[in-house]
């Protein structure tokens, strides 16, 4: 067997391989904004911002399976999903909750929780896009620019969510 074929030793054909790809992506990035959040925990602002950062920072570094994980490269119909799906949540639920503890703190507006996650979700998305895609060449070239805008754009995100 070839090393071309070896893969498929392990998965029943392509799709199931790129599925396996972008659940460990998931898995990462869970386990990147986890790590972010810990470090400042009790101050729900400060967390949402460097989770967002850790967001735009994996994207950056891995483009081509942050592209796997929401590119639509995957056939869904061609194999089970299940872990896919779960480890999206996963990721999806932690914003969830941080966002959730910071309405109970009193930081964040009483809005729809996921309404909050989604919006804060697609703004830090939309820019690691736009970073990763080249569009914003110049801006964000270097580690510390990248990080630097992500937590501009995440703190003029937070000016919409926090109480007033």
């Amino acid at each position: 067997m070839s090393a071309h074929t070896a893969p498929y030793r392990h998965f029943k054909d392509k799709n199931a391989l790129l599925v396996a790809i972008a659940e460990t992506g998931f898995k990462t990035l869970t386990e990147r904004t986890r790590n972010a959040a810990m470090q400042f925990d009790g101050d729900p602002k400060r967390q949402l911002i460097e989770t967002g950062v850790a967001y735009v920072e994996l994207a950056l570094d891995n483009p081509e399976i942050t592209q796997l994980m929401f590119g639509g490269f995957i056939d869904m119909e061609k194999c089970p999903k299940e872990n896919l799906d779960a480890e999206a949540d996963n990721a999806f639920q932690d914003l969830v909750n941080l966002i959730e503890s910071g309405k109970q703190s009193g930081v964040f507006r009483n809005e729809e929780t996921e309404l909050l996650a989604l919006a804060t979700w697609s703004m830090v998305h939309g820019l690691a896009m736009l970073i990763t895609g080249g569009q914003l060449c110049g801006i964000a070239d270097e580690q510390d620019q990248v990080r630097n805008l992500s937590a501009k754009v995440e703190s003029l995100l937070m000016e919409g969510i926090l109480v007033r």
